[in-house]
């Protein structure tokens, strides 16, 4: 079984060059993002799952102004081909202006004729309990979940019965994120329990890097100034929370 903690730590080690120069990208891009609600932590983490397990298939629940997606776009796009391919569902596209939106257009390849490349990635828009290509799950094709959308039990307990039981049986470990579990509480917010128990019941680990969590807050942060990362101050304003969940699914 991962240790996730260990490996989080281990990845920060390995990529840390790489991290810093993306920090200074994203720093740039954020002037130009709408609303955003992925705090720096999270963010790093999820561009260095994207470094390490290179995914082909990456599924994003809610993708609101792309800050979150943008940085996984930069991993996939620093992986080299084949780069994989982002599939975001959201309600309305929240790229709300041109210097934005063309940031995005570029790290997508959605403008990349002159390589007769495809995107690697398209945005659904619509209730994405209607739109998601369930095929992606039942066919095991995903290689990491994203989901930052409706903040219910219903909408959580979709996501674990459609989203994550398929993956269970999948010969290959899945990170999975939900965010906004652990806002300013150790024990969960009341929606998220249904994701809480769900790990307990299958005797699953999970982390996160929530500011709840004092101790395992203070020895990442710790571990990111050894690596002189983020020395410059936070990217994002509201960077103290934190509030993601990780955990693996599969490679049994």
């Amino acid at each position: 079984m991962i240790n996730i903690k260990q490996y989080i730590l281990d990845l920060y080690k390995i990529h840390s060059s790489d991290l810093k120069q993306v920090r200074s990208k994203q720093r740039e891009f954020i002037k130009f993002v709408g609303e955003h609600q992925f705090d720096d932590l999270e963010s790093e983490i999820l561009y260095l799952l994207g470094k390490d397990i290179k995914p082909q298939i990456s599924v994003e629940i809610g993708s609101l102004s792309c800050w979150s997606t943008s940085w996984l776009l930069n991993a996939l796009r620093e992986n080299g081909q084949p780069f994989g391919h982002i599939y975001s569902y959201d309600i309305k596209d929240s790229t709300v202006n041109w210097a934005s939106g063309r940031y995005l257009r570029e790290l997508a390849g959605v403008d990349d004729f002159a390589h007769d490349n495809p995107p690697i990635r398209t945005l659904t828009i619509g209730d994405s309990q209607q739109t998601v290509n369930y095929d992606l799950f039942n066919n095991k094709q995903v290689d990491l979940l994203f989901v930052d959308a409706i903040h219910s039990t219903e909408f959580h307990q979709w996501a674990i019965d459609w989203l994550v039981e398929p993956l269970l049986t999948s010969n290959k470990q899945i990170p999975v994120i939900f965010h906004d579990v652990f806002v300013n509480t150790t024990i969960g917010t009341g929606d998220s329990q249904v994701i809480l128990n769900w790990l307990e019941d299958n005797e699953i680990e999970y982390f996160t890097p929530s500011s709840a969590f004092e101790t395992q807050f203070n020895e990442l942060n710790e571990h990111r100034k050894e690596l002189s990362i983020g020395l410059n101050g936070n990217i994002h304003p509201r960077s103290e929370k934190n509030s993601m969940l990780l955990f693996f699914v599969g490679g049994k």
